[in-house]
């Protein structure tokens, strides 16, 4: 089925006028969701749907403490790592689909991530 997913952000400066915004419209196809359970610092494969999907919506919870998520492209890969800060709600990830057919993740403490495919 196909869908759409819309990304509006905005950055304000001290007196809180935006200087800056993004509005954009991007077309998708389908769309899976799951609800992934990681264990603290293992490595996760998470495999990409094979149903026409291109983008992935992550969130991950915020708490006490901030905690650091690595994602790669291969096992034991360098990729990349960014920290979900300490407060409420959820922290959003974008990620466009990979070369392969499978990605990897591995976050400092266990957590479960809300996952949407578009």
């Amino acid at each position: 089925m196909p869908s759409t997913l819309r990304i509006n952000l905005a950055s304000k400066d001290a007196n809180s006028y935006i200087e800056n915004s993004i509005d954009d419209v991007l077309n998708t196809s389908f769309g899976v969701v799951s609800s992934v359970v990681f264990a603290a610092a293992v490595e996760r494969a998470i495999s990409w749907p094979t149903t026409g999907e291109t983008i992935l919506y992550a969130r991950f919870p915020k708490g006490g403490t901030s905690y650091t998520v690595k994602v790669s492209e291969t096992s034991g890969g360098v990729g990349w790592t960014f920290t979900v800060p300490v407060g409420t709600g959820p922290f959003p990830l974008v990620l466009g689909k990979p070369a392969g057919t499978t990605f990897y993740v591995t976050p400092s403490i266990g957590t479960t991530a809300a996952i949407l495919y578009l």
